[in-house]
């Protein structure tokens, strides 16, 4: 028995998202490294900008998620991500990328992060009362860690 497409969508549209997360996971840092010549403390500083969100409005976001709909949530946390990761090669293309760049990347980043994250978590009970359980974990569960265990080395086979 085969859940319909709409749980499809979503277990690959999440093994995509959480692929991204962790390539750029690895991403971010090394262009600030490798393209700006950044030091120890501006590594941190882009580090904490991405984990600032989490700190700072992710009670407020929590709460907001809960009263809306979150498959949009989802989606517009997903584009916002996309776009700001977009400006960095078009940044570095027209030869204007600089580290505020990336410290604004990264809280946009850390803020479609929180919205994304606290949307995810309270979506899948919702659609799954009506996929079937088995799928449900067989799809959603590996696609999560295949993200976080391919993502690096992704990048490490990207560089070579």
């Amino acid at each position: 028995m085969w859940p319909e497409g709409d749980f499809w969508r979503f277990a690959w549209a999440n093994g995509i998202t959480q692929l991204g997360t962790q390539v750029t996971t690895v991403a971010l840092p090394l262009t600030a490294l490798l393209a700006l010549n950044a030091g120890a403390f501006e590594l941190g500083v882009l580090s904490a900008a991405q984990m600032v969100a989490f700190l700072l409005i992710g009670l407020p976001a929590g709460v907001w998620v809960d009263r809306a709909r979150r498959r949009p949530i989802l989606i517009w946390s997903d584009v916002a991500r996309g776009v700001a990761l977009l400006s960095i090669p078009v940044a570095a293309w027209l030869g204007v990328l600089t580290l505020p760049h990336l410290y604004a990347v990264a809280l946009v980043l850390g803020v479609g992060t929180v919205f994304f994250d606290v949307a995810h978590m309270s979506f899948l009970p919702t659609p799954s009362a009506t996929w079937p359980p088995h799928c449900c974990c067989r799809a959603y569960g590996p696609r999560s860690s295949r993200g976080a265990a391919t993502g690096p080395y992704a990048m490490r086979s990207w560089r070579a």
